[in-house]
């Protein structure tokens, strides 16, 4: 169990680099942590400093309005994708007189929708990993 807990660390700090898990440690979002180190020459304690200083606050909101704007678009692709979906698999079925699932197009509208499908779930779990940042 020990052996995993450190691999899952080391998968961790190679998404999330070290200073923005510092940062992050302080009780900001990640995002907001991003921009601070980003824009203050990757140096972490003007990050912090840049993080606690009260005139900084209305850029730490547009930073998470904008976070929020983004999993709100990737949530109405995400529908629209399986909405699509749909579409495609009854038009599939509704044009082709032979089972669509046999047919050389049933064959191909069937690959094209699992790779959609693999697209969603991708998706979806971004979406998932963006929301419960927001609740953090």
């Amino acid at each position: 169990e020990e052996k995993e807990e450190e691999k899952n660390q080391e998968i961790v700090e190679e998404i999330i680099p070290e200073n923005i898990l510092n940062l992050m440690a302080l009780g900001f979002p990640k995002e907001v942590c991003m921009f601070a180190f980003d824009n203050n020459n990757s140096n972490i304690e003007e990050a912090a400093n840049w993080l606690f200083d009260e005139n900084n606050q209305e850029a730490i909101q547009n930073i998470m309005a904008e976070k929020e704007r983004l999993v709100v678009s990737a949530n109405n692709i995400l529908t629209a994708s399986q909405e699509f979906l749909c579409n495609i698999g009854l038009d599939a079925i509704k044009n082709d007189s032979s089972a669509p699932i046999y047919s050389e197009k049933g064959k191909k509208i069937s690959q094209y929708i699992n790779s959609v499908i693999s697209f969603s779930s991708e998706l979806a779990k971004d979406i998932s990993e963006l929301e419960s940042d927001n609740n953090q």
